[in-house]
């Protein structure tokens, strides 16, 4: 837990835990996605320390009005309660979770969402902020 967690947690508030997206775009044949996924955009740490610091391979807005937080492998669909990104909350018991076991398998939640919570300003960075 780090030491910004560790305060809230000490202040009787829920324990957050900060990611940081350099936004990029991968765009082809009319999708766009902005943020950070396979190929583009950057995210920083990186791992999920609400679920066994998981690594984080998507993080991102697409066209087809859908908000996509990925880790790796399988994960529980449980840990934490809320992200919060560009002022706006996405409850996890509101996101679509689903699970594939394709290569190393990879846990998602996805929110349909016309807001590109990530803007479209490419090397632009945005924090989402998780609570537990």
């Amino acid at each position: 837990m780090s030491g910004i967690q560790m305060a809230l947690l000490g202040a009787g508030g829920d324990p957050t835990e900060t990611q940081t997206v350099t936004v990029g775009t991968l765009a082809f044949k009319g999708f766009a996605a902005y943020g950070f996924g396979g190929g583009f955009g950057s995210i920083s740490d990186g791992t999920f320390g609400f679920i066994s610091e998981a690594p984080i391979t998507a993080f991102s807005w697409d066209n087809t009005n859908f908000l996509n937080f990925v880790l790796e492998g399988n994960r529980a669909n449980s840990g934490w309660t809320k992200v919060t990104i560009s002022g706006l909350d996405f409850l996890r018991t509101a996101a679509t979770y689903t699970y594939s076991a394709t290569g190393s398998g990879s846990s998602s939640w996805q929110w349909s969402t016309t807001t590109n919570v990530f803007g479209t300003t490419i090397g632009a960075t945005k924090v989402g902020v998780f609570t537990q």
